[in-house]
């Protein structure tokens, strides 16, 4: 594959990485505050955001490092 190809398909996939990290964390605060609230939490809503954010980071961060460029030297 093209080394140019391959650096910025790394560097997409790290921003989507970031993106990803930062909506999970969101979540997970906003999961905090609402038990602190003592609001009835929609789970199966939290499960379906959770069970996307989590594969997406494991793909985003495996295919990040597989397309990192590997500097020799």
């Amino acid at each position: 594959m093209n080394p140019e190809l391959k650096s910025l398909l790394a560097k997409g996939f790290k921003y989507f990485y970031g993106v990803t990290l930062l909506a999970f964390f969101v979540a997970t605060l906003m999961l905090i505050s609402y038990i602190g609230m003592k609001k009835d939490i929609d789970w199966n809503g939290a499960l379906i955001l959770y069970g996307i954010l989590i594969p997406a980071l494991l793909i985003f961060r495996f295919m990040s490092k597989k397309f990192e460029e590997k500097n020799v030297g």
